[in-house]
């Protein structure tokens, strides 16, 4: 035999892989059916002090100073707080129910916002650089340059350091703010004065109160203060106050407070009434504090008609100081309440804190009053000014309230008769939707300055303020995927088609309400065509729409603070925050082994995570020959099932990865006609998947000069189960033109195009994924084998017989039902056979055919079904040494193995006595091991840690690998007390990052992964969870962002364990070691532990209170492999050396690339480029649009419908370009 595989690798076999390479080899080649190879086991975000951040404390909101929120929990908690390094901590789940936070988030996939609850609360010491981010729109953060932001880039999300920030990136903003539930109506107002002010609190029903409760109240006084308060209306303190109306709630009625001096006495609680709110917005606008009065400043009547009858109101007297518009409100009282809640001058300006619990009519008064005074229409915008950069923050907060989002413009003035200059914000209003808001919502008091907004927003609407940031190469891929022409949409969407063309060329975004229009149309269009994955990708775009995008305008260095602040927010891991608010293995002995012996190979991986990496490294050490991934294709799978104690039938519900799919055929199509094939398989390949000999027996075999009619052919296909499509064919499709025939293989990645001469098959060609060229030839083939469609497929001739058998067997257990008197059984079990019947003789397929599969593979009762094994064994002829097969991490596999046989016959044999399904459903099913067992000749068990089964079976046939060609040494083992161990770990995981070394950390539960993920992750560590919940192709994404660094820390349960090598892990962190069981047996530690042997400083952490038997095994036997590598590496002069290993690319891409330029794009170029360059040559236009239209009727021709559309979007173009220029010159 020819040798057929190619090892291809930068390394030589070193340390003891010789000998055991060797040993297994010469087993393979003896015809040893069992062997065993035991090998080794091969942050942060952060805010400075002042940063303003949204917060929710029971159903209190309030905008508040980040640093001073966490300085004062630490400061009232103390015994909570927790030390790791230089980082402090306060758990919230350590604090009562009182001190419970939420923060404003938004989820990153739905990109919907909302609450969510703090978990954390984090002070960290500042790093010796920070970054202040400032957008577009006035809006800035500082931040330490490691904080993720969440950033969209190129039209999708990604996570982002600060560091690694871009002035192409656009960060989210909410696009409103949620009004609370129950509004705040009334101040206390002794909770609005600072804490060290004296107050006073008149009680004029002492007296009253006195005669009935004197023995209650003496016991709180002295006999001064008595006489004191009868005698002479004596005020008390408000401290005293409290106590007495402690015990008589009778003394608040009528009660006043007020400071030292009598000048005024306001009552305990202030109704917030909207002439008090337009108070305060007059106040912020144009008031100032002095020591004992306060002073507004206005020349509009209608302004000082409000704001002094309200001062009538509130029982305040005032002057209007000669010569001037300022007027005088001398009160101690309330100078000393608008100063502490709005600011005392223009510098110091701000909303008042209880703002956020404002409804929003009453926040609208205050807004409305400031505006009407200090702001206006301005051009085609309304405008304010202020000097305080706080204050322009909260007018950004509280416009959200009303879907307004603004833009900031910082600038410096000079003053009036001086040479200082001063840093002003104006806050600005613009676009036709956030106007129209301001006008309904909000207004002006000043009629005037209405009556100018009314104006304002009749104008024609302005789409340049709210754009979506899509990227503009996905519209045009939808759109022509689709087949739909620019005009098509850009009438759709009421826009005009070069809106679209700009659009598409990334010359303009769309505003939300065109991209809205936009998406709505597309969606349409692709779910009449019947486009689920399109209308998945619309979907997924329109989640664009929750969020307002503010792109970045520079990142800015800047210097030290003391401390960083962050909050550890629950699932979202964000939080809106900043000034104006931002959401912030042993493969190389397998290969060798395959190589030396030259035979086709399967291997066997207990999960998807582990399958995908052995299949990227096989196919580095196998780039010639063909490497294939087999795993389950389901993205959801729900079996079928019937409950019959609540008489509840499960019908089965499946998603399935088209990708994956598209894998398996490819696996199965060369397993039968390549003999250099290796398949990485999860266990789900000893399932059915249909009969390799009807399979490859029912395929299409063409040769060119073969006299075949196409319609002969053509009948075939349909027998292979393939759809004829002439407009956009899919894997496992089809379409005709004339004598041309197209044939889309289920595999995909490639199609093959036939033409006949008469009766003939003339030429045959493959071409490459992808439309073909114009120019494009392919590769001429003179024989192809076409296989089928779908896994289960049967012969014309069998199906009719396979089908008699049916009915034969559904007549015999409807008598059998009908004689038992299960007679809704026999009725059920009539009608869904009777159906998939019929579906069978018209179409040769049904839904659930599998559970025929018996029948259709005309295999005996109780038989095994065929699957991938029987694919190998049927392209190897079924010699006794055909194929080999690995399998990885043996001792989780072989268990899998054992134990799928049993839940999916207890599951069917519910289904068949409850009429759902035939008795020979149940021989679909996964093979018994003994059934396993015999369709595998030769078997190598691979793991660090082999389980007793493959040892006994292997006997003296067991190859120890023990040492590394790096010479690396299995890791230090470190056993600690497991108090306090998360913020040990915290501590270690510090110290690797600073090194920048990744960490694995393994817990007990999936939701305590996910906690301590989200723990570490607000604690200033790039962390992520990894368990089996997370989607298939997900996962090798999560392994390959660890390794380049997105992530520091991976925390998970078993996927952390077999076969994951990740040379940039240093430590691995095990919590709770001393928990026997499954995931804490000897077993698990060993493979756990092993995780940190790929690193030179490669360490292993148990938390544990006791040794167990598990523990004391694990790591004696972890003590005796590093004893072995370092007795080698001492012989023969090795320094241990930490691995280089490549970082791959992922198997299968999940986000879309780059559109490759096609042959009508560079037509299109060459022609149009040129004539819009040179004017002079316009009188060659007709010439130019006639060789465009020639070569759209040649991609027609040839069903290049993308290329058309775009050469057809060209000719419009140029037939609608001015002229004007041209004919002027003429003249």
């Amino acid at each position: 035999m020819s040798q057929a595989f190619k090892l291809s690798s930068k390394f030589s076999p070193t340390g003891d892989q010789p000998q055991a390479i060797d040993a297994l080899t010469r087993g393979v080649v003896a015809g040893v059916r069992d062997q065993t190879l035991v090998g080794v086991t091969g942050s942060g975000k952060s805010l400075t002090k002042e940063t303003p951040v949204l917060i929710k404390r029971g159903g209190d909101v309030t905008l508040e100073g980040i640093g001073e929120l966490i300085d004062q929990l630490f400061d009232s908690f103390p015994e909570k707080k927790r030390h790791t390094g230089d980082t402090e901590i306060i758990d919230a789940r350590d604090l009562d129910k009182g001190h419970r936070y939420e923060a404003y988030s938004f989820d990153p996939v739905t990109k919907r916002a909302g609450w969510k609850p703090i978990v954390q609360f984090i002070r960290h010491r500042s790093p010796a650089r920070l970054y202040t981010v400032r957008t577009r729109c006035g809006r800035h953060i500082t931040v330490t340059g490691d904080h993720n932001f969440f950033v969209l880039r190129r039209g999708v999300l990604c996570l982002r350091k600060t560091e690694a920030l871009t002035t192409a990136d656009y960060v989210p903003v909410p696009l409103r703010l949620d009004e609370p539930p129950e509004p705040l109506t009334a101040l206390e107002l002794t909770e609005c004065l600072p804490k060290q002010r004296k107050l006073y609190v008149a009680m004029p029903r002492f007296a009253n109160v006195w005669t009935t409760q004197e023995s209650l109240l003496r016991p709180l006084l002295t006999p001064t203060k008595i006489h004191n308060l009868l005698q002479h209306d004596e005020r008390s303190s408000f401290e005293l106050y409290q106590r007495l109306a402690a015990v008589i709630p009778d003394l608040r009625h009528g009660a006043t407070v007020g400071v030292y001096g009598r000048d005024y006495q306001a009552p305990l609680r202030q109704p917030l009434t909207d002439d008090f709110c337009r108070f305060i917005g007059y106040y912020i606008a144009e008031g100032h504090a002095a020591d004992k009065y306060f002073v507004i400043s206005s020349a509009d009547p209608e302004i000082i008609t409000d704001f002094t009858q309200t001062l009538h109101q509130l029982g305040l007297r005032w002057t209007r100081r000669p010569h001037t518009y300022d007027y005088q409100i001398s009160s101690t009282f309330w100078r000393e309440l608008l100063a502490h809640n709005c600011g005392r001058n223009a510098q110091t300006k701000r909303l008042p804190k209880f703002w956020p619990q404002l409804s929003n009519v009453r926040l609208a008064d205050i807004l409305r009053a400031y505006f009407s005074t200090d702001g206006g229409v301005d051009g085609s915008e309304v405008t304010c000014m202020t000097a305080s950069a706080q204050l322009a923050s909260d007018l950004a907060y509280a416009l959200l309230r009303f879907g307004i989002v603004t833009r900031v413009r910082t600038r410096y003035m000079k003053l009036p008769a001086s040479n200082e200059r001063r840093e002003y914000r104006t806050v600005r209003i613009s676009g036709q939707k956030f106007l129209r808001a301001f006008k309904e919502r909000i207004g002006f008091v000043i009629a005037k300055k209405q009556r100018g907004l009314d104006l304002l927003v009749r104008k024609p609407y302005n789409t340049n303020v709210d754009v979506v940031p899509i990227d503009g190469a996905w519209l045009k891929k939808i759109r022509t995927e689709l087949a739909l022409r620019q005009r098509d949409i850009a009438h759709a969407a009421g826009v005009s088609r070069s809106l679209i063309s700009l659009i598409e060329h990334g010359h303009r975004l769309p505003s939300r309400e065109v991209f809205e229009r936009l998406l709505g149309n597309l969606r349409e269009y692709a779910a009449t065509r019947r486009r689920a994955n399109m209308v998945q990708e619309v979907e997924v775009c329109a989640s664009l729409l929750q969020l307002f995008w503010t792109p970045i305008q520079t990142i800015e260095k800047t210097n030290a603070a003391e401390y960083v602040y962050d909050l550890a927010v629950q699932d979202n891991e964000t939080f809106f925050a900043g000034t104006g608010g931002i959401f912030v293995h042993n493969t190389f002995t397998m290969a060798n082994v395959i190589a030396r012996a030259n035979r086709p190979a399967l291997v066997i991986a207990p999960n998807k995570t582990l399958a995908a990496q052995l299949y990227q490294e096989f196919r580095e050490f196998f780039p010639e020959n063909a490497i294939h991934y087999f795993v389950s294709y389901y993205d959801y799978y729900q079996p079928e099932a019937y409950i019959p104690q609540t008489d509840t039938y499960i019908q089965k519900d499946a998603k399935i990865n088209e990708e994956i799919d598209r894998l398996r055929h490819a696996a199965t199509a060369d397993v039968l006609s390549r003999p250099d094939v290796i398949v990485v398989a999860s266990v789900s390949c000893i399932y059915g998947i249909g009969n390799p000999e009807e399979y490859e027996k029912i395929s299409l075999t063409l040769s060119t000069g073969q006299p075949t009619k196409l319609r002969q052919v053509l009948k075939h296909l349909a027998l292979l189960q393939y759809e004829r499509n002439d407009l956009d064919p899919l894997p496992g499709q089809y379409r005709v033109a004339g004598d041309t025939l197209e044939i889309y293989p289920p595999q995909g990645g490639w199609f093959l195009k036939l033409e006949w001469f008469g009766d003939a098959l003339e030429t045959i060609r493959r071409f490459d994924a992808g439309i073909a060229k114009a120019n494009a030839a392919g590769t001429k083939l003179n024989e192809v084998k076409v296989f089928p469609a779908k896994h289960f497929v049967t012969p014309q001739d069998k199906l009719t017989l396979a089908i008699a058998n049916i009915r034969a067997e559904l007549r015999e257990r409807l008598h059998a039902l009908n004689a038992s008197g299960k007679l809704l059984e026999a009725e059920r079990l009539e009608q869904r056979t009777t159906y998939d019947l019929e579906m069978l003789e018209q179409t040769g397929y049904c839904s659930g055919v599998e559970n025929y599969s018996r029948h259709l593979d005309f295999r005996p009762a109780g038989s095994p079904p065929s699957t991938l094994l029987d694919y190998f064994r049927a392209a190897t002829g079924r010699t006794p040494h055909g194929f080999l097969v690995f399998i990885d991490e043996s001792h989780l596999a072989i268990p899998q193995i054992r134990g799928m046989y049993a839940g999916d016959k207890s599951r069917k044999t519910v289904l068949v006595e409850h009429g759902f399904r035939l008795p020979s459903a149940v021989d679909n099913r996964p093979l018994m091991f003994d059934e396993f067992r015999a369709k595998v000749s030769q078997t190598v068990y691979v793991s660090a840690t082999p389980a007793a089964y493959e040892l006994n079976q292997s006997a003296d046939r067991v190859a120890e690998q023990l040492v590394r060609p790096t010479g690396l040494l299995d890791p230090i083992v470190d056993v600690r007390p497991a108090k306090n161990q998360v913020a040990d770990v915290i501590s270690e995981i510090k110290k690797r990052v600073a090194n920048k070394q990744r960490v694995l950390v393994t817990t007990l539960t999936k939701r305590l992964a996910e906690e301590l993920s989200d723990y570490l992750a607000e604690q200033g560590v790039k962390a992520q969870y990894l368990h089996s919940d997370l989607h298939t192709l997900v996962r090798p994404e999560i392994l390959r962002d660890l390794r380049l660094g997105a992530y520091d820390v991976l925390v998970g349960i078993n996927l952390l364990r077999e076969g994951l090598d990740l040379p940039e892990v240093s430590l691995v962190a095990i919590l709770d070691a001393d928990k026997e069981g499954f995931l804490r047996n000897t077993t698990t530690l060993i493979q756990t532990m092993g995780r940190a042997a790929r690193h030179v400083e490669g360490t292993t952490i148990l938390y544990a209170d006791r040794i167990t038997k598990s523990m004391k095994a694990a790591i004696e036997e972890t003590e005796r492999r590093r004893a072995v590598q370092e007795a080698y590496n001492q012989k023969h002069g090795i320094t241990p050396k930490s691995i280089d290993k490549e970082i791959r690319e992922l198997i299968v891409q999940r986000k879309r690339e780059e559109e490759k330029e096609t042959a009508a794009e560079r037509v299109i170029e060459r022609t149009v480029s040129l004539i819009r360059s040179h004017p002079e040559h316009a009188k060659n236009r007709e010439a130019a649009v006639k060789q465009l239209k020639q070569a759209l009727a040649e991609t027609v021709r040839h069903w290049r419908f993308e290329e058309a559309a775009k050469l057809r979007d060209a000719i419009l173009d140029l037939e609608a370009a001015p002229i004007r220029t041209v004919r002027t010159r003429r003249r």
